[in-house]
């Protein structure tokens, strides 16, 4: 599908960096870090969460808190009042959850956030 009107605008997609297997984030939760991540590469863009519409969720290994995990996000980052959908599948979910993002842009629903967040140390 071919998407007009639709764009990542220029440094505003980023990375939080791979850790060693079993390392210091072993038994952190993927939704702990993507909270962190988020809100800290929000703020460096300076993006208000009241500004966000949506936000689509993606991981691959669910983990426990993951039930409500797009929910969960979006209220501790800021922006409670946003939900959207949650997304797995292997070894495509950030191309689908971006996928996901960009038909609801261009379906008019504003800005949406995508996260997509896994931890596989003890998955």
């Amino acid at each position: 599908m071919q998407y007009e009107n639709v764009a990542i605008p220029l440094g505003f997609a980023w990375s939080s960096p791979f850790v060693r297997w079993q390392g210091s984030l072993a038994e952190v939760s993927s939704t702990e870090l993507a909270a962190a991540v988020t809100t800290r590469a929000l703020a460096d863009r300076h993006l208000d969460p009241d500004e966000l519409a949506g936000l689509v969720l993606g991981w691959s290994v669910p983990q426990i808190d993951i039930f409500y995990g797009a929910p969960t996000l979006a209220g501790r980052i800021g922006a409670p009042g946003i939900t959207g959908p949650m997304i797995s599948q292997a070894c495509a979910t950030s191309v689908a959850s971006i996928h996901a993002a960009a038909g609801s842009v261009q379906g008019g629903a504003g800005t949406q956030l995508v996260v997509a967040t896994d931890r596989t140390s003890n998955g």
